[in-house]
This record gives structure tokens, C-alpha cells and sequence, in this order.
């Protein structure tokens, strides 16, 4: 097997370059800077990612927000009765090293009431349980957020990659 240094050298193979290289790609142009680059574009995706997973947490808490009583019907999203949902909705962040950023329900929240697991409550909620209807939230913010989502990574995307990529608005 040919070295990476023996085939830099070939006439078919393109050159090693270490310094900064720009493409133009259509109406965009990237340059590559190395690693710094690199660095720049998993912290541009990561605050993308965490504020696509912000949307979804505001969403949740505008469905789950209407405050009870009365109490929500079957198939509606479920009223703040006792705040333990609503307070307990929390949005996990990405970072440059694990690009996953969520909605949710924080681990550990409690009913402050009963002092049930909000995470089986939240979930009874959605999908029903034996002793009541569901209750859809969780789902539908997500699929009412679609568009705003994508909208949301890809702006903050652009606006922390700064110069790194021109012509993305």
C-alpha cells in the first residue's frame, strides 16, 4: 500500500495542503482552516442543536401550561394542576464533544403532591394509562415544532459559525 506521502507526489492524486483551503460550493464557500475550524463548526452545531431542543421545551410548556381546573379532556394536552409537569420540563445541553441536546422531563422530578416519578407521570399522560385516556403533549410539540426546530439550528448555526461559512442565511 502507497504511503499518503508517495501519493501527494502522484499526478493523480491531489496535493496535501495544510494551510487553509476554500471551496466553492454553488452560492457557498467554505474554507477549511484545520482543526480550528473543525472546533468552530461542532460548537456552531452544538448550540444549534440546543436551541432546536429549547423550541421543543417552550412548546411543551405553552401545551401544558393552561392552568387547571378544570381538569384536561381525553386527547387534549394535560392542564397545570399542581405545576409538578410543568415546572419539571428541562432542556439537556449539547456540547462540542456529544452533539445531542434534548427535551424533556428532568431525571429525578417528583409530584409535589403525591411525591410520584413525573417521568411515569408525564409518560401515563401522553399514552394513557389503565386509569385514564391519553392526554397527547409530548408528541404533538414535536411535530408542531418541525419547522421551527430547523429554523432554530440552523440560524444559531450560522450566526456562531460567523465567516466560517458564507452565503447560509
Amino acid at each position: 500500500m502507497a504511503s499518503l506521502e508517495s501519493l501527494a507526489g502522484s499526478k493523480n492524486v491531489a496535493p496535501i495542503s495544510r494551510s487553509p483551503v476554500t471551496h466553492q460550493l454553488g452560492g457557498v464557500t467554505v474554507s477549511w482552516g484545520g482543526d480550528g475550524f473543525k472546533e468552530k463548526v461542532r460548537a456552531a452545531a452544538a448550540e444549534g442543536c440546543t436551541d432546536g431542543a429549547v423550541v421543543v421545551a417552550r412548546k411543551m410548556k405553552q401545551l401544558t401550561g393552561i392552568q387547571g381546573p378544570p381538569r384536561s379532556t381525553p386527547g387534549n394536552p394535560p392542564h397545570k394542576d399542581t405545576t409538578s409537569l410543568f415546572n419539571a420540563i428541562t432542556v439537556e445541553v449539547a456540547t462540542p464533544s456529544n452533539l445531542a441536546a434534548g427535551a424533556g422531563i428532568q431525571a429525578g422530578a417528583r409530584n409535589t403532591e403525591t411525591g410520584a416519578d413525573v417521568n411515569d407521570y408525564a409518560l401515563d399522560l401522553e399514552f394513557g394509562s389503565s386509569r385514564a385516556a391519553p392526554r397527547p403533549w409530548i408528541l404533538r410539540s414535536l411535530a408542531e415544532s418541525r419547522g421551527a426546530i430547523f429554523g432554530a439550528f440552523t440560524e444559531t448555526f450560522a450566526r456562531t459559525l460567523g465567516g466560517g461559512v458564507k452565503g447560509v442565511s
